[in-house]
């Protein structure tokens, strides 16, 4: 294969894998519209269907290093479903394993990133097209004194997770003003989702990319300095807050789990009482804390085996009175330690290796998914994938034709 033909070849099949994905993202949205899961399900059947005829290679020929990356987490999952087979569900077990299948092939066939490609204006528009549906058509959850923009997702937090992406689409080269200006669109739909969660990891990606950058010691002194100013200055910066409309329901959080520590701490917690006196809104923080302690209770209650391959994989649906709100609490649960631990190792791993422009993405997932349930939200797993597998692939040799600076994703 020439030079010329190398290059051509890869940005072919980029834009072939957008495609593909443009259409699972399709279906993905009919389904909202239609309020079925049988188009969902349609679209991830379309898209790897797609991908044996895109990407034979990444199929039927996958890297061994990518395969040990997210084998370890499969495996895990595998032995949950094996060993608590009544409590584990099918249809978890295709989703989860899909985001590892499509992370593998993704890495394999496409060497490099899409931020490199000519092809990154398709990988925008399948980020911004359903943001803007949401924005324009979209649902509003929850009560009316506290409206939240659901939009094609199926909560405001959802929609949220995906806007996390918007700052990375900015081109590389782009002038300061073009930077923040996508900042500023990131903040504005996490503000109408009213996510809190999102809003904190978006500024700890922020803060933790830019310091994480230059050594380890900078990143834990810089840690320790704003834990401490917030922590001394904590009533003047509530009180500005408080001022603030965006931010009103973080100052209102943060008085409920104030003045109610001692009852989460002995388990007394009067959600009746309290939603009375704060609403429904105010109550998301110290009901996410409540149920974590009741689940690593139900985990402590545990037999050893389950503590260590886990209760089944999508077992929280059915045993559980919601989800957990928290993917790291959700894996332990489900998976066992063992799978945390190997779920850990694939997201350090994929953090360490990823292009340095790619950072603030997997950050930004890291933190959020203290508060949320993010691998459920196969729209933004594949996106992700899409965008994280590339770079994560030890590269041989480069590509053909291709700009060496496409390996750390500033070419685009």
């Amino acid at each position: 294969m020439t030079v010329n033909s190398s290059a051509a070849f890869y940005e072919t099949r980029w834009r072939l894998v957008l495609m593909a994905l443009g259409v699972y993202e399709a279906t993905y949205l009919a389904g909202a519209f239609s309020q079925s899961n049988v188009w969902n399900g349609l679209g991830v059947v379309v898209l790897f269907s797609a991908l044996v005829v895109i990407a034979p290679d990444g199929v039927f020929r996958p890297s061994r290093d990518l395969l040990r990356l997210a084998g370890w987490p499969l495996l895990t999952m595998g032995i949950a479903t094996v060993i608590n087979p009544a409590n584990s569900s099918v249809y978890a077990l295709i989703k989860f394993s899909s985001f590892y299948a499509l992370f593998v092939v993704l890495g394999t066939a496409l060497p490099y990133a899409v931020s490199a490609s000519k092809q990154f204006n398709l990988f925008r528009a399948l980020v911004i097209f359903p943001i803007l549906v949401s924005l324009v058509w979209g649902r509003k959850i929850e009560a009316a004194e506290d409206l939240r923009t659901a939009g094609v997702f199926t909560n405001a937090n959802n929609l949220a997770l995906i806007a996390l992406l918007i700052p990375w689409l900015a081109p590389e080269r782009a002038s300061r003003f073009m930077h923040l200006s996508f900042h500023g669109a990131t903040i504005l739909v996490i503000v109408l989702s009213s996510t809190l969660g999102a809003l904190m990891a978006y500024v700890a990606a922020i803060v933790l990319d830019r310091f994480g950058r230059r050594s380890l010691t900078t990143l834990i002194v810089v840690l320790v300095v704003a834990i401490g100013g917030v922590a001394f200055f904590s009533d003047d910066i509530v009180a500005l807050l408080d001022h603030v409309k965006a931010t009103q329901k973080l100052v209102v959080q943060y008085h409920v789990l104030r003045d109610n520590f001692s009852s989460l701490s002995d388990g007394t917690v009067d959600f009746g009482l309290l939603k009375s006196d704060y609403g429904d809104s105010a109550l998301s923080g110290i009901w996410r804390l409540t149920h974590w302690l009741y689940i690593l209770h139900l985990i402590g209650e545990g037999t050893l085996v389950q503590f260590v391959f886990g209760h089944g994989v999508g077992s929280s649906s059915s045993l559980l009175p919601t989800l957990p709100h928290n993917d790291y609490l959700r894996v332990l649960f489900e998976d066992g330690a063992l799978g945390l631990l190997a779920w850990l190792s694939f997201l350090i791993a994929v953090l360490r290796r990823v292009a340095t422009r790619h950072r603030y993405l997997v950050l930004a997932f890291l933190v959020y998914s203290f508060t949320e349930n993010n691998i459920d939200n196969f729209l933004f797993m594949a996106l992700f994938a899409a965008l994280v597998a590339p770079s994560s692939v030890n590269q041989s040799e480069p590509v053909t034709g291709v700009s060496t600076a496409v390996y750390e994703g500033t070419a685009g």
